[in-house]
C-alpha cells in the first residue's frame, strides 16, 4: 500500500513490514526522501524478497502519474514501473 500524506510522509505495508518516509512531489516529478524506515518483522523469504524489491522501487521513484483508468504509477529514472489502485 501507499499513501502520499498532504504533509511530506508517504507511508503504508509493503508486504510483510510498514513504512514511512518524506517525499516531494512537484508536477510529475517524485522523490522519496531518505531515510525509509520502517518495521523489521520476519516474514516467508518469497514474501520478503518482493517486499526488498517494492521498496527499492519506491525509493528510486523519478515520476507519478494517474492513469486513464485512475491508477497511480510511479516510475523509476531506469523505467521500472508500479501501479497502484484505489482502495
Amino acid at each position: 500500500t501507499l499513501m502520499l500524506g498532504s504533509d511530506g510522509k508517504i507511508g503504508g505495508k509493503s508486504g510483510c513490514n510498514g513504512y514511512g518516509a518524506g517525499y516531494q512531489l512537484e508536477g510529475s516529478s517524485l522523490k522519496v526522501l531518505p531515510p525509509m524506515i520502517g518495521t523489521m518483522m520476519a516474514c516467508a523469504p518469497a514474501l520478503m524478497a518482493q517486499e526488498q524489491a517494492y521498496r527499492e522501487l519506491l525509493e528510486k521513484a523519478a515520476s507519478a502519474k494517474l492513469t486513464a483508468d485512475g491508477k497511480l504509477e510511479l516510475a523509476s529514472a531506469g523505467g521500472a514501473i508500479i501501479r497502484f489502485s484505489r482502495k
